[in-house]
């Protein structure tokens, strides 16, 4: 009698969401599809998705959300909000690290390249990089007052398109700030 070989069946999507200190992983069942938006500028990438609720599974603001479709990582980020319905489904929204440059704040460089600006900023509120290229363009002295540092990083990028002719776009890359000559 011949065996025979039984293959895995891999789902397309896998959404995970991850207790705080990333240890435990749940597998939510998804109701109604997941919504993933992002925008080549100034908005972070967003992942909308409702799910059934679970006694002994707790949500919270702040966990981490993990989307994998094909097996490929593409969204990480963190919940925000959260709505329970009386059908027992919850409405979650997640933002990947992107939305945590809408913060205002206040900053004065000189001779800055936006690629350090990024790494300046970055440092300052803690958030993971990962490749970041060199803008090369030294922006001689700016001052940013009470400024959303999107915006801050959108205004360097755009003095340093000006001044070579490059453009170079900002996403989050699976939790990790990404900077890239768009080329």
């Amino acid at each position: 009698m011949q065996q025979k070989e039984r293959k895995k069946i891999k789902p397309e999507t896998k959404l995970q969401i991850l207790s705080p200190d990333g240890k435990t992983v749940a597998f939510p069942a998804v109701t109604e599809g997941i919504k993933w938006t992002t925008c080549r500028r100034g908005t972070a990438g967003r992942l909308d998705f409702t799910i059934i609720a679970c006694p002994h599974e707790h949500f919270s603001e702040g966990m981490p959300v993990r989307l994998y479709i094909k097996e490929k990582p593409v969204f990480f980020g963190f919940i925000f909000t959260k709505k329970r319905t009386k059908e027992r489904l919850i409405t979650i929204t997640a933002y990947d690290q992107l939305r945590y440059l809408k913060n205002k704040d206040t900053y004065v460089y000189e001779n800055k390249t936006a690629s350090e600006l990024l790494q300046m900023i970055s440092a300052d509120f803690s958030l993971q990089t990962g490749e970041i290229q060199n803008t090369a363009y030294k922006i001689p002295s700016r001052i940013e007052e009470n400024t959303t540092l999107f915006d801050m990083l959108e205004n360097a990028l755009d003095l340093t398109t000006q001044n070579t002719g490059k453009i170079f776009v900002l996403y989050d890359d699976f939790g990790r700030l990404t900077l890239k000559n768009i080329s």
